[in-house]
């Protein structure tokens, strides 16, 4: 995520915090059993356990939580168009990266 954050935000015009953002929800979902360990973890410093939950109960609150949050500060649930007035300056870089390759 974090990896292609900056290349999607110029290639997109979008800010680097909310090509960040936006998969999160997601790729926290996708990766639960993988992320098992640390997103207990993660809801209980957040303060969202209660009494009584099983560790399987608290990567899926977490998640929810980042959903929420998400939704709160108005996150969509996608970039926005590329702007026409961008396509110069994305053509310029593809072409360096492709270079670069």
């Amino acid at each position: 995520m974090h990896a292609i954050a900056h290349r999607l935000g110029t290639r997109n015009g979008a800010p680097y915090g909310l090509v960040n953002a936006l998969p999160l929800a997601p790729i926290l979902s996708r990766c639960n059993q993988a992320a098992l360990p640390w997103q207990p973890v993660l809801t209980r410093r957040a303060g969202l356990a209660q009494n009584g939950d099983g560790e399987a109960a608290l990567a899926p609150r977490f998640i929810a939580r980042v959903e929420a949050l998400n939704a709160a500060i108005g996150i969509a649930l996608q970039l926005p168009a590329p702007r026409a007035a961008d396509a110069p300056e994305r053509a310029r870089a593809d072409s360096a990266g492709a270079s670069a390759s």
